[in-house]
């Protein structure tokens, strides 16, 4: 296994949200997709919000609150016949197919591909 490091999840947001086609989260109840070229991030204490950036307000329209504490610890780029996305960890050892949250990109992620530890 390559080297882990850290990033901040806000830095990590900035970049591949402008290159963001869709956000998928998946859980027991079924699949939300969160789609648009406009989607910015907000940073809270509880989560982290997705939302398009022409609402007044992240509650406005369509979004999504991303746990902190309990999935945003550790992202991993994976390219797959040719569909590119980072998929977030709670730990290094969560089976990559098991991810609750992937983010798919309009093109390769450019930065750190494997064991990225998420912070603030």
């Amino acid at each position: 296994m390559s080297e882990i490091q850290s990033f901040p999840i806000t830095a990590l947001m900035s970049k591949i949200l402008p290159i963001c086609s869709r956000l998928v989260l998946k859980g027991e109840f079924g699949i939300v997709e969160l789609r648009g070229d406009d989607l910015v991030a907000k940073l809270s204490q509880k989560s982290l919000t997705v939302y398009h950036a022409g609402a007044e307000t992240s509650e406005q329209a369509s979004h999504a609150h991303l746990s902190r504490g309990r999935y945003l610890h550790f992202a991993h780029s994976i390219s797959v016949r040719g569909t590119h996305f980072l998929i977030f960890l709670s730990t290094l050892e969560q089976e990559k197919n098991a991810a609750e949250c992937k983010v798919y990109l309009k093109q390769p992620w450019e930065g750190p591909s494997r064991g990225v530890l998420l912070y603030e």
